[in-house]
């Protein structure tokens, strides 16, 4: 491991002018400050690129033309030069010691490629939205998502990137050939990452999502199949 190690926050945007303004802050007040903060704006309608160029001078702002949160994610790791990648939804927030805590844990097992953490889903207040509240909200959860991950670069250059194929699901995508490619996870057993449900959620596009789920499981099942002939 280098003696100092630079970390490359990436943080996908589309029409999330009113969530990035508290993601972006919670990168800011980590305690093992980031190199790097790219943030993609993914030919946003709203003015959500204007606002990050207005309010944050440290970040490097990406524009491009409508691909999916896979380009994005895959257009910001490609723009980033620093060890170490960590993603950051625009609607999700990151606990302050994030960065500190998986920096150690990646410290302390050189052998691991990547790491992730503990969640917490908070539901926001939003009149008139009538949802039931689930019963995995308000405690911690494992984070196998982007915003819980912290991953060398070398992971990868082993695996390849995040998946354009799929509108929604690429991160699924993503750890099921983390962990059949053979890379190591180290894990953080303690929070880390604030993911916040509301409304424009693109999970909650339900048809959507279990439709590239499936089409995502298949495709492992079809790797592993061909692995073992």
């Amino acid at each position: 491991m280098n003696e100092h190690p630079t970390v490359a926050c990436i943080v996908p945007l589309y029409n999330g002018r009113a969530f990035i303004r508290d993601a972006l802050a919670s990168i800011a007040a980590q305690t093992w400050p980031a190199r790097e903060l790219i943030v993609v704006d993914d030919g946003s309608c709203d003015d959500g690129g204007a606002l990050v160029a207005g309010h944050f001078p440290e970040a490097r702002l990406v524009r491009q033309a409508v691909a999916g949160e896979a380009a994005a994610r895959n257009r910001g790791i490609a723009e980033a030069r620093s060890d170490y990648i960590a993603l950051l939804d625009q609607d999700d927030l990151w606990r302050p010691r994030k960065l500190e805590l998986q920096m150690a844990a990646l410290r302390d097992d050189p052998a691991a490629d990547w790491c992730i953490g503990l969640q917490r889903m908070v539901m926001l207040d939003e009149p008139g939205a009538g949802w039931a509240r689930p019963d995995f909200l308000d405690r911690p959860l494992p984070g196998y998502l982007p915003g819980c991950m912290l991953v060398r670069r070398r992971a990868f250059d082993r695996i390849g990137l995040f998946d354009t194929a799929y509108r929604l699901g690429s991160d699924t995508d993503w750890f099921m050939r983390a962990l059949s490619g053979g890379l190591r996870v180290a894990n953080v057993p303690e929070e880390i990452l604030i993911r916040r449900i509301h409304g424009a959620n693109a999970s909650r596009d339900a048809a959507g999502f279990y439709g590239n789920l499936m089409q995502v499981v298949r495709a492992h099942m079809l790797r592993r199949r061909r692995a073992g002939a």
